[in-house]
């Protein structure tokens, strides 16, 4: 690379590629930032097959205890999520705003659904409507 110092061109010497992205007060590498992302989609496949086998249950009951593991799931995914975004927001992938906006609107729908859990009666069917529409957003995240 050639720059100018006063008034004068000299070659500068081309600087190694750094992979290292500061953050705060340390860094972190591009792979510490990749592992972290990939360690992320497994709790959320974990996330995944949980729903799958409260769904099963849900299919054979309907109980007070069945409607609070929901509330549980949906607030782990919500953490997880935010966990997520915030490894999303460090890295350099190309569809990071497309990730981050299904993020985004994940977590604003994971909380009205909380708030809906929380606040109505709780039937089976709409028990059974909350639960396919978290199976979207799961899908949603993962791909």
């Amino acid at each position: 690379m050639i720059i100018r110092v006063d008034g004068d061109y000299k070659l500068y010497p081309r600087r190694g590629l750094q992979t290292k992205k500061s953050v705060g007060t340390h860094s972190r590498s591009f792979e510490e930032i990749i592992f972290s992302s990939i360690a992320e989609n497994e709790e959320i496949n974990k996330v995944s097959k949980k729903l799958d086998e409260l769904e099963s249950r849900l299919e054979k009951e309907f109980s007070n205890e069945l409607v609070e593991e929901y509330k549980k799931l949906i607030g782990d995914l919500v953490v997880k999520l935010s966990n997520l975004a915030r490894v999303i927001e460090k890295s350099s992938l190309r569809s990071k705003d497309k990730k981050l906006r299904v993020i985004v609107f994940a977590d604003t729908r994971l909380r009205e659904m909380l708030e809906k859990l929380l606040r109505e009666h709780i039937t089976r069917a709409t028990l059974i409507n909350l639960s396919s529409e978290l199976r979207g957003i799961v899908m949603s995240i993962l791909a």
